[in-house]
């Protein structure tokens, strides 16, 4: 079972200290899933965050994120957000 795509799932906005705000893009792995009952399923796999600029992103906590690249710091109220 290997990787056959990567989506862009969502999108949603954090700020930084400094008040400019990110949009971070949330993409998952989509994985063939397929077996002879089914040769064409998918499975879900790992969610990657990325800023909009492609610097990968890490979720410290729900609604902390941080710049992996830079250390900066992000913060979103955004409902959806991981």
């Amino acid at each position: 079972m290997g990787i056959k795509r990567v989506d862009r799932e969502r999108s949603f906005t954090a700020t930084d200290d400094e008040g400019k705000v990110h949009i971070i893009d949330v993409f998952v792995e989509i994985h063939d899933a397929g077996a002879s009952d089914n040769p064409r399923a998918e499975a879900k796999g790992l969610r990657i965050l990325k800023t909009r600029r492609g610097l990968n992103v890490n979720r410290r906590s729900a609604g902390k994120y941080q710049i992996v690249q830079t250390g900066q710091i992000l913060k979103s109220d955004y409902v959806d957000a991981p």
